[in-house]
């Protein structure tokens, strides 16, 4: 009998013992899914809110929470955004810049023809010849504006024709023979024979059009432009230079050269009926062809510009 209650005992014993074990062990699972939650959880709640935060335009919001690689790629991702508009807001300023001092200039020769100078033919004709200019150069600003938003939307597909680099060269050098003969200029081309480039010939007309005119602005009267075509990178790539023999740019200009509106000599630039957006172009049609774009100079010498574009193989 005392067997018998014994053994009894030692059975509720262990039954009491397991329902502890248990009730435990449930706990710590449940303090621990807590902490997994909080820990996984909470950061992804803080990043949603950072999502609502930037959409609403609090630019400056980040993820500081630890999720790993997504809190970099978000961050990156909310960086990009704000260079982006950035950039838009700039663009913006620039082309409100440029319009204004052009239209300031058609509005007020439209009063001064209705009013002071109503019967002044010779007065009229002046000012008729100064609002040409002015609407020509807005026409010109707008026609840039377009080609460059064209160029960006097709950035991400890759030209895959084949362009004769030495029939586009003497066609561009051609067309502006006329601009290079009032000032007793000479465009002389050094071609290799039947050397042909990936693009898109168009696009690249546009390159060598702007970058030879440039040269053709900025070099000497009675002076000469020079144009290389030669293989690089053991025939991967070709480099054309279009070398100018005019004053030089000085080095702090070189690296912004490329940039919306920028002018190393703004009166100049202006003058000459440039929009500022001419190397803009060429930089963003030269990286859609996948080459690069190589700028050097020396005051008193000239300016270099080259491109580098990758070589069509049959």
């Amino acid at each position: 009998m005392v067997l018998v209650v014994t053994f009894s005992m030692d059975i509720d014993l262990i039954k009491r013992r397991r329902g502890v074990d248990f009730a435990l062990i449930m706990g710590v699972l449940m303090i621990f899914s807590a902490i997994i939650s909080h820990w996984a959880f909470n950061p992804l709640r803080r990043a949603t809110v950072a999502m609502g935060e930037i959409s609403n335009g609090n630019l400056e919001h980040r993820v500081e929470d630890n999720i790993g690689p997504a809190k970099d790629a978000f961050n990156h991702m909310a960086d990009r955004v704000e260079q982006m508009l950035d950039g838009q807001r700039m663009l913006l300023a620039g082309i409100s810049h440029e319009l204004r001092t052009p239209l300031s200039t058609l509005v007020g020769f439209i009063e001064t023809l209705q009013g002071p100078a109503r019967d002044d033919r010779e007065a009229a004709e002046r000012f008729l010849g100064i609002m040409r200019d002015q609407a020509g150069r807005m026409s010109r600003l707008v026609e840039d504006l377009l080609s460059l938003s064209k160029i960006e939307m097709n950035a991400a597909v890759l030209p895959s024709g084949a362009v004769a680099v030495g029939d586009l060269l003497h066609t561009v050098a051609e067309s502006l023979s006329l601009q290079a003969e009032r000032d007793d200029q000479k465009i002389v081309i050094d071609s290799t024979e039947n050397l042909r480039v990936r693009g898109d010939a168009d696009e690249l007309t546009q390159v060598f059009w702007n970058l030879i005119e440039n040269a053709l602005k900025y070099g000497r009267e009675s002076g000469k432009v020079s144009i290389n075509v030669q293989p690089a990178d053991g025939d991967q790539s070709i480099r054309i230079a279009v070398s100018d023999d005019g004053e030089g740019i000085e080095e702090k200009h070189l690296d912004r050269l490329t940039e919306r509106f920028y002018r190393a000599d703004k009166g100049r630039s202006r003058a000459m009926g440039g929009t500022g957006l001419g190397l803009a172009i060429v930089k963003h049609i030269v990286a859609r062809h996948r080459g690069t774009l190589e700028i050097a100079s020396t005051i008193g010498h000239g300016s270099t510009f080259s491109v580098i574009l990758p070589a069509h193989k049959s």
